[in-house]
């Protein structure tokens, strides 16, 4: 209470009727400002006693509105606790104090104990920055103190336990088999030779004088990576945090299970499997390039001998610092980064930048489902190698166009030798190079794969995509032995050898114009499949699927749960366990479009309950071996082949493939069939039906009548034995046909 004097009050209470002041506005004032506008209605004693007592009753009261305020808002106990104390300790409500609170809120506030161990590990960084190793860079320690420092920071801004489920969980569960870990090396691995064999094209064949440096820079840098995950080829300063594939991740740091251990083990899965060789390989591309360039500025100095070693050595170390202390060491930096990213797909690239956009809408939609990163989980590395391998099917003429024409300002302005001459050169020396290997690479391939031997994108017309399936086929895949092998195992190559193919078994006596069009549909398919466009491509494709049409809603509806139950499935459960499945299994299985279904069939023990896959000869369809499934996945199997297959090709070929729909899908005899009797009758007739069908097949292509028949007529007697022997089958195992209603 406020002990003022009778008379005090009463001249108080008329200033405030008057309106000379407001107990809102005083509530807003500091000690001193209320005493002063006392001051003119009593004594100074009385004015600076009132003064005190007003702003305690004030802060008093603002204090236990914030403190309430805090547990509405405020989402974890620990920050509610830093909160509170930072209020009951302050001496005054002030903006300095509410921007204290609103930083605690988002996870920002700090206590005297966060504060302390911040300092301390500061101290620790300070004391151990300059220290370098033999190469210049900063030491093991410094970087282990530097991460520890950065992961206490992110600690105090918890990611969501769900983003990190979405974003890192799902993610490590779609990418967790061998398959995956070694289809990405195998990418690196073509890739990092193209780059090496553009480079010593581009540099005359000339290679650096420092080959002990650069070995070393690798195994340094590569060993940095696997202890604190920082990569010194394509970055410039440490700020710039913990990449994958040059792509920012959400960190895992703070308290509780989700955190601690699937948040902390998923990007360790991640860092080892997908980001250690792409550093690795990063590292390669970047040190040999900056041996190299770090020689040529040499030599172009003048320098032989010792000399020239030891002024490229000087060079080069100045080139692995993340801020360069000379132009040369810039200039070799920048030129090592770039053949460091595009060596390992990491560029920047309009393809790249269109898949980072659109996973970027999808993660905004609702931010901690990430639904971006669960669609798409890299973006960078599949959407370059598409648009290198754009480059190498015609692309590059128009980089080494645009390069010959700096060339030619470069060495009117500076001269033909200028070093700004000479780089525009080699840039387009290097881009014609790309060209040229994959001219020569897709020839190659082309020349040695016959028609029949290439697949391209899966069938569109019913009749061949059972014949697909006979053949156990695989898209964009050529044969190789007895195997189909994905064209995506050749990386970059792979749109210029489709479109060779496409030209060579398309367009045959087509002419030019006919060649061209086949080449590019076969080279810019793969545009398509382009992360993000691809999700898009796929969503229309379903929309505008005449199987959905004439659907109930309730139908439609219980295939788009199915669909997300078999997509969340995917996202939760290791690939390796499919792998596992399957590899144990000596046949594929037939799934429905229950998502149970196709959950069971990724199940060890539970798969084998499943119906056997059969073609529509009856043939069952065979897993690959154990080994297959866990090294190539589903981008390898074993090519079928028989007579009947082998015939079948031939017709389709000259457009006259009979029909072979699966009658379980498009005969109404065979659907209501299923109806009127048990199902291992109705499945025993099926089976009878397809082996039929296939031995009379077989016997009739080898007779002198079928032989002498034109492609139309042999189509057609293949369909008539279809028919009848459905027919026959039929009415042995028992079908009535529906009575019509009157």
């Amino acid at each position: 209470m406020l002990c003022i004097p009778k008379k005090d009050a009463e001249i108080l209470r008329q200033a405030i009727k008057n309106g000379d002041f407001t107990l809102s506005g005083l509530s807003n004032m500091t000690e001193k400002e209320i005493s002063t506008i006392f001051s003119s209605y009593t004594s100074e004693g009385m004015a600076s006693f009132i003064g005190s007592k007003f702003k305690k009753a004030f802060d008093s009261n603002r204090k236990d509105s914030l403190i309430k305020l805090v547990n509405e808002i405020f989402d974890t106990k620990e920050k509610q606790d830093i909160a509170k104390k930072k209020i009951e300790k302050s001496t005054e409500i002030n903006e300095a104090l509410l921007n204290d609170l609103a930083a605690v809120r988002e996870g920002y506030g700090l206590s005297d104990d966060q504060v302390s161990t911040l300092i301390e590990k500061t101290e620790k960084i300070k004391s151990l920055s300059n220290e370098k190793t033999d190469l210049g860079l900063p030491t093991k320690e410094y970087l282990e103190a530097y991460n520890d420092m950065e992961r206490y920071v992110q600690s105090f801004t918890p990611t969501n336990n769900i983003r990190i489920l979405t974003s890192l969980m799902g993610r490590t569960m779609m990418l967790f088999r061998p398959s995956s870990i070694i289809f990405n090396i195998e990418g690196n691995t073509i890739n990092s030779i193209t780059n090496f064999l553009e480079k010593k094209v581009g540099y005359g064949f000339k290679g650096g004088v420092n080959n002990d440096i650069s070995n070393k820079f690798v195994k340094e840098n590569l060993s940095d990576y696997l202890s604190t995950g920082y990569d010194f080829t394509r970055m410039n300063e440490l700020a710039e945090g913990h990449k994958i594939l040059t792509e920012d991740q959400i960190h895992s740091e703070g308290k509780g299970f989700v955190r601690k251990i699937i948040g902390k083990y998923s990007k360790k899965f991640l860092e080892l499997t997908q980001g250690a060789p792409d550093v690795w390989f990063a590292s390669r591309a970047f040190a040999n390039t900056a041996n190299i360039h770090s020689t040529v500025i040499a030599r172009n100095e003048g320098l032989k001998g010792t000399d020239l070693k030891e002024r490229a050595k000087e060079i080069m170390l100045d080139s692995f610092k993340m801020k360069p202390e000379t132009k040369e060491g810039q200039e070799v930096r920048d030129l090592a980064q770039a053949d460091a990213s595009y060596a390992t797909y990491t560029n920047q690239s309009r393809a790249s930048a269109v898949s980072l956009g659109i996973r970027k809408l999808l993660n905004d939609i609702v931010p901690d489902l990430r639904l971006g990163d669960l669609n798409i989980p890299f973006a960078k590395t599949p959407a370059n190698v598409i648009s290198q391998g754009i480059q190498m099917s015609g692309g590059s003429s128009i980089t080494a166009g645009y390069e010959l024409f700096k060339f030619k300002e470069a060495w009117q302005e500076f001269g033909k030798g200028s070093p700004e001459a000479k780089n525009h050169l080699r840039k387009s020396v290097r881009a014609l190079s790309k060209l040229g290997l994959g001219v020569i690479v897709a020839s190659l391939v082309a020349m040695s794969v016959d028609d029949d031997d290439f697949i391209g994108s899966y069938p569109t017309t019913i009749s061949e995509q059972e014949l697909f399936k006979a053949r156990n086929g695989i898209e964009n895949s050529i044969r190789i032995g007895d195997k189909w092998v994905s064209v995506s195992y050749f990386g970059p190559f792979a749109p210029a050898i489709l479109g060779r193919l496409y030209a060579k078994k398309y367009a045959k006596n087509g002419g030019f114009v006919s060649t061209a069009f086949q080449y590019v549909r076969g080279a810019g398919a793969g545009i398509l499949e382009i992360p993000g466009i691809k999700q898009i491509y796929d969503t229309i494709k379903y929309l505008n699927d005449t199987t959905r049409q004439g659907k109930t809603t309730e139908e439609i509806s219980v295939d788009a749960i199915n669909g997300l139950v078999d997509f969340l499935r995917a996202r939760t459960i290791p690939g390796i366990v499919s792998d596992v499945a399957k590899a144990g299994d000596d046949y594929e299985r037939q799934t429905n479009k229950s998502a149970f279904s196709k959950a069971q069939a990724t199940i060890p023990g539970l798969r084998q309950g499943l119906p056997v896959k059969t073609t529509v000869f009856g043939k069952k369809v065979e897993t690959e071996s154990g080994l297959s499934v866990f090294l190539f996945g589903s981008r390898v199997k074993t090519a079928e082949e028989n007579s009947v297959i082998n015939e079948l090709i031939d017709l389709n070929n000259t457009g006259n493939i009979p029909s072979l729909s699966d009658i379980e899908k498009s005969s109404t005899r065979v659907k209501a069939f299923k109806t009127q009797v048990p199902i291992s009758q109705y499945n025993k007739a099926i089976s009878t039906f397809k082996s039929e069908f296939s031995n009379k097949v077989s016997t009739l292509i080898h007779t002198n009548e079928y032989r002498t028949k034109s492609d139309e007529e042999k189509s057609k007697m293949i369909e008539d034995i279809k028919n009848d022997t459905l027919s026959k089958i039929l009415a042995n195992f028992g079908y009535k046909k529906p009575k019509k209603n009157i």
